[in-house]
């Protein structure tokens, strides 16, 4: 009986004193709002993405509450990240997170496609129309 209780107030105080593999409960708290930064980081890397492809290829000079609102993005508080936009394709997203770690967006510092050039009738007066082929399936 003695054991148990002995067990019992030992666990109690790696929870409550914030000692243990976990680094307790404030250990906790910080992984969990860690990964909620990390998470509000891939889903605005990716509204980053849908607006470049959406806005005439064009990445947002910067980020503002207004335009998380316009991208449907309300509950994600810009002051745990920095967004830089490199070029005309290219942005860097970067997560600020507990520890002085941080962590970069999957899209950050990559080239992103260029507006693709539209398909221009030639003026040479050729009226020649293809049809597209069919593969041909081998079984």
């Amino acid at each position: 009986m003695l054991i148990k209780i002995i067990l019992a107030l030992a666990i109690a105080c790696m929870f409550m004193g914030g000692i243990g593999a976990a680094g307790g409960i404030t250990g906790l708290k910080t992984a969990i709002a860690d990964k909620q930064i990390v998470s509000n980081s891939a889903m605005l890397d990716k509204a980053i993405i849908n607006w470049y492809t959406s806005h005439n290829y064009e990445l947002p000079e910067s980020l503002s509450k207004d335009m998380l609102a316009i991208m449907g993005l309300h509950d994600i508080d810009l002051s745990k990240f920095t967004y830089t936009k490199l070029s005309d394709n290219k942005f860097r997203l970067v997560a600020n997170l507990s520890g002085k770690k941080i962590e970069t967006s999957v899209n950050s510092d990559r080239d992103l496609p260029v507006k693709p050039v539209s398909d221009v009738p030639s003026s040479s007066g050729s009226s020649s129309t293809s049809t597209p082929s069919t593969p041909e399936w081998q079984w």
